[in-house]
């Protein structure tokens, strides 16, 4: 190892007195065919695999996963599955056309106040971030009584190892909402109406395909505007959830 370089954790290391995030390439394989590849911070591994093959609808529960080896880069998964294994590349974003799941209005309402405050303590988790180190965050806040945060390098998989997380410990999401300190695209929004979840904020402006597919599927998006004239927390689709 180079001089100068200090192990801080599983999520990055100090060289030249500079943070680095830990990238780490896995080629997944399912019951032996290879499937994806991806890039992310080396922790909390299986909660990101349960998010990408349930929201990828190969599995219906996390019971349907038997094994998981880790093999250096590679992944091995052992597994039953509801449909057939094909070779997939990972997209950052889906054609509007892929939005299949309408979050129906179940009577969850919140106060714009309520928003702020979300804003507020989960820009306290984003430390790392403002400290320099390249990883994003995502979170989030059910019913007002309990918070999951998670983080990785990228955007898209911090949302799966979020997703896994709910998913592995049964929450019902259907009156949550999440945050995200990256950019919202729309796989990340096709992946949280697969659980319900009806309300996204981003410390971001919006992306075209996340927008599209927040009006599509009935999520309501809200983004943290700056460096424009419009500046500020901005209600940009479905605003019946927030009360003002």
């Amino acid at each position: 190892m180079a001089d100068n370089v200090k192990i801080e954790g599983k999520h990055a290391t100090i060289y030249k007195n500079i943070p680095v995030a830990i990238d780490s390439k896995f080629d997944i394989y399912i019951n032996n065919i290879y499937y994806t590849t991806l890039y992310m911070t080396p922790e909390n591994i299986d909660e990101a695999l349960i998010g990408l093959l349930y929201t990828d609808k190969l599995i219906k529960k996390t019971e349907d996963i038997k094994e998981i080896h880790i093999k250096e880069e590679k992944i091995e998964i052992d597994a039953s599955v509801y449909r057939e294994i094909k070779q997939i590349v990972y997209d950052e974003c889906l054609s509007s056309k892929e939005i299949e799941k309408f979050v129906k209005d179940n009577g969850f309402r919140v106060k714009k106040t309520d928003i702020l405050e979300i804003y507020r303590d989960f820009n306290k988790t984003t430390e790392k971030i403002r400290e320099g180190l390249a990883i994003h965050t995502s979170g989030l806040y059910i019913n007002k009584e309990r918070k999951i945060i998670v983080r990785d390098v990228s955007r898209h998989v911090a949302i799966l190892k979020l997703l896994g997380k709910v998913i592995a410990e049964g929450i019902d999401a259907s009156r949550s909402i999440l945050i995200t300190s990256g950019r919202v695209s729309s796989d990340m929004v096709y992946r949280a109406s697969l659980l319900n979840i009806p309300i996204i904020l981003t410390l971001h402006g919006p992306l075209a395909s996340g927008l599209a597919a927040s009006i599509l599927s009935g999520i309501t998006l809200i983004a943290n505007i700056k460096r424009t004239r419009e500046r500020g927390v901005k209600i940009l689709t479905n605003a019946f959830r927030i009360l003002d």
